[in-house]
This record gives C-alpha cells, sequence and structure tokens, in this order.
C-alpha cells in the first residue's frame, strides 16, 4: 500500500519543471464497491500542467495533461463533493471516463480556479529520456506463476527519471510505450542493467 509520504516522494520524482502542486488529497471511491477497478482509493494531485491519480495499492499512475481532459464532473454526493472525469489521448478514438471519488474542498477549489480561468495552466515540454531493463526473481505469488507459465522472465521495463512503467518486457520482444506513464517523457533506448 502507498502511504501519503509515499505519494509525495512519487510525485516529486514525477514532477517536471514549471509544474506546481496546486492542491491534492486522498480519493475515495463514490460508486460501487463492488467493482475492484473503481473501488480503490487513490491520491489525487492537481497541478497546472495535469491531473494526476496514484492509487493507493502503488499499482501505477493517471497522469492526464489538461490537454487531453475532455470533461470534468465536480458534484455533491453524501454531503461530500466528488469528480470524475474524461479524457482522450491524441489519436484515440474515444474517451476513458474515470468514476467519482470523493474529493477534498482543495481539490475542488484547485479545479474551479483552473475551469474559471483564474489558475494558469501549462504544457509539459517535450522531453525524452531512457528506459531501464531490469530483472528481478520470479516469486511464487500467483501472478508471478502465471508470468512463468507464459515464459516472462521477470524483466521489467522503467522510466530512467521517475521509476514509473516504460513498457512491456514478453518473450517476443520488449515493448516500450509512447510515453512514461508518470512523467510523461518519450523514450529514446532500452538500456538493461
Amino acid at each position: 500500500m502507498r502511504s501519503k509520504q509515499e505519494a509525495f516522494e512519487d510525485m516529486k520524482l514525477i514532477s517536471r519543471d514549471r509544474e506546481e502542486v496546486l492542491a491534492w488529497c486522498k480519493g475515495t471511491p463514490a460508486e460501487d464497491k463492488e467493482n475492484i477497478f473503481t473501488a480503490i482509493p487513490s491520491y489525487i494531485f492537481v497541478t497546472n500542467a495535469r491531473l494526476l491519480r496514484l492509487s493507493i495499492n502503488n499499482d501505477g499512475v493517471v497522469s492526464i495533461p489538461w490537454l487531453y481532459v475532455t470533461e470534468i464532473r465536480i458534484a455533491r454526493k453524501r454531503l461530500k463533493s466528488t469528480l470524475s472525469f474524461s479524457f482522450r489521448r491524441l489519436g484515440w478514438s474515444s474517451d476513458i471516463d474515470y468514476p467519482a471519488e470523493y474529493i477534498s474542498q482543495d481539490v475542488v477549489r484547485a479545479i474551479n480556479g483552473i475551469r474559471s480561468g483564474e489558475v494558469s495552466t501549462t504544457q509539459l515540454t517535450d522531453e525524452s529520456t531512457t528506459a531501464i531493463k531490469s530483472y528481478r526473481p520470479l516469486s511464487e505469488s500467483g501472478m508471478d506463476q502465471i508470468f512463468r507459465m507464459y515464459g516472462y522472465q521477470g524483466a521489467e521495463l522503467t522510466c530512467s527519471m521517475c521509476g514509473k512503467s516504460a513498457g512491456v518486457c514478453s518473450p517476443k520482444g520488449d515493448v516500450l510505450s509512447d510515453q512514461c506513464e508518470g512523467c510523461e517523457r518519450s523514450f529514446t533506448e532500452i538500456v538493461e542493467i
């Protein structure tokens, strides 16, 4: 589980030049708790460049530059504020919708400031870095047993700048993501360690 301190450490690594954290909170699901994808709390960060969602179970980051946000919905439910949003990256044919989460009033104020134009936003500059291919021994966990069954060898690709996912290693070859899931940098090459 990612603690508040770990979320802030990750945010320091993920942040880019001229990017400021305007507000943050621990978000909790406001919708159907039966769905395993929407029942996971997260840390939500609002910056002048993007909206970030760091899952509390430490499985990754959702980073959406304001340029790609297609809709933001702030509502009230059970006397608390909720946030849900939709976004679409360049080249995608449809929006991705994120379900409502309970959020703090600080996050509401920051988002409303961006929506009204009171708070100016900035775009992330195009930057690149390398991906690091590292190996870890597969454990006896259920997931690692499945990986072993399909020929995976415990290799992973991570961003050399922030340590977040850079792609996938598979028996058929490595596949780099277009951009890092955390810091939004593109990749120039894979370096093995």
